[in-house]
């Protein structure tokens, strides 16, 4: 076999192995990874050894962006706690041209994030739920990452992301704990418009922090030094 027919064959191969594991990570939630594969055929050695040859083969794919607006947006993402390269990589390619959301409320509509309210013929509910019309994968993503910062330190019994957490405290005095979750996924997409419109790593900062920088920042117009 010619070494131009063992490339191409190598990348169907990826490009198969990388079609499964997209699969994998839409599976229903509460279904384990070892389900999955039992119910596809796969071991779950398997399935591993096929995610890690996708994600070396990814980075080499991301290496080759270097100097471009997208390699800068990745490493961008990864800043934030709880965003491996593989996640950040799919977001990245979900967002597709960031340049084309002006606002915060756009890029959460674009992912399903945006609120809805069930309609069927003359029925109207008064529910408010996710519309989940986006990226299901995206979606996900974003709900492993959310999770991730509400972790508490093992060791220090301290919470990984201590202003994530606080927000998140907040929102269960007066919401179920699912509800709050999705607040959380709706603050860590916040979060993600800000460090790529502004170019700026993640930063732990208390909101109050945030608002006396934007002030700083952001005069108005008219205010004389005293």
């Amino acid at each position: 076999m010619s070494s131009e027919t063992t490339m191409v064959a190598e990348q169907c191969r990826l490009q198969e192995w990388a079609a499964q594991i997209r699969d994998c990570q839409s599976r229903p939630a509460g279904m384990s990874v070892v389900s999955w594969c039992t119910c596809h055929g796969i071991t779950k050695g398997n399935y591993y050894y096929r995610l890690r040859r996708v994600r070396e083969s990814l980075h080499d794919s991301v290496d080759r962006l270097q100097g471009t607006a997208v390699y800068d947006r990745i490493c961008l993402i990864q800043s934030l706690r709880g965003v491996g390269f593989l996640s950040t990589v799919v977001l990245v390619a979900e967002m597709g041209d960031f340049d084309l959301f002006s606002s915060p409320k756009k890029l959460y509509a674009y992912f399903g994030l945006d609120p809805a309210v069930k309609q069927s013929g003359k029925f109207n509910g008064d529910k408010v739920h996710m519309s989940k019309r986006g990226s299901g994968l995206a979606r996900r993503i974003l709900h492993m990452v959310a999770l991730n910062n509400l972790k508490v330190d093992k060791t220090t019994k301290a919470p990984v992301n201590p202003v994530i957490h606080s927000y998140y405290a907040d929102k269960c005095k007066s919401k179920k704990k699912n509800v709050a979750v999705g607040a959380v996924m709706h603050k860590i997409c916040n979060i993600i418009f800000a460090m790529l419109r502004d170019n700026k790593p993640f930063e732990m900062i208390t909101p109050q922090e945030h608002c006396e920088r934007y002030a700083a920042e952001h005069p108005v117009k008219g205010d004389k030094a005293a």
